[in-house]
């Protein structure tokens, strides 16, 4: 019963019943199949933190919907630059982490980052540089404009 309702949910709702499933570790198979189903008929209307939200739910939750993942990157493309740095970092996670690359999409996330990489917290900038490597994309100026907010934080590494 509970995913027949799901049809009926918004983005937001879908997007974060996906996080808080995601975030209690709870892979009801189900339920996120139906959210996958309920979304990709509706991603259009979905907020830059909507499709941020439910591509890391489902990657974190390791449920493995290319389909999702497909209809989600061309929406987060045209509006990348909608997205805070929290969302760039998380979507840009989302689609390493379950090793799905999208060249177009990572192309306009990393041009997005570039201006707004001074509001990075430290978090975005390891996020954002760890999916880079995972899905072994070299994006130079975005390469160059982490790097520079990162070296003053290596002193707090050991060796």
């Amino acid at each position: 019963a509970a995913v027949a309702g799901v049809a009926g949910m918004g983005p937001q709702g879908l997007a974060n019943t996906a996080w808080a499933f995601a975030t209690l570790g709870l892979p009801n198979a189900p339920l996120f199949h139906a959210i996958a189903s309920a979304a990709m008929s509706t991603i259009a209307e979905f907020s830059q933190q909507n499709l941020a939200n439910i591509a890391w739910a489902f990657s974190a939750i390791e449920v493995f919907h290319t389909p999702l993942f497909e209809v989600i990157a061309s929406p987060a493309r045209i509006r990348c630059s909608e997205f805070l740095p929290q969302g760039i970092a998380n979507i840009l996670w989302a689609f390493a982490h379950i090793a799905f690359s999208d060249v177009p999409l990572m192309d306009a996330l990393a041009a997005a980052s570039i201006s707004k990489i001074s509001t990075f917290k430290s978090q975005n900038l390891v996020n954002t540089a760890w999916a880079m490597a995972k899905v072994r994309f070299v994006h130079a100026p975005l390469l160059q404009a982490i790097s520079a907010p990162s070296l003053p934080c290596i002193s707090y590494f050991d060796a």
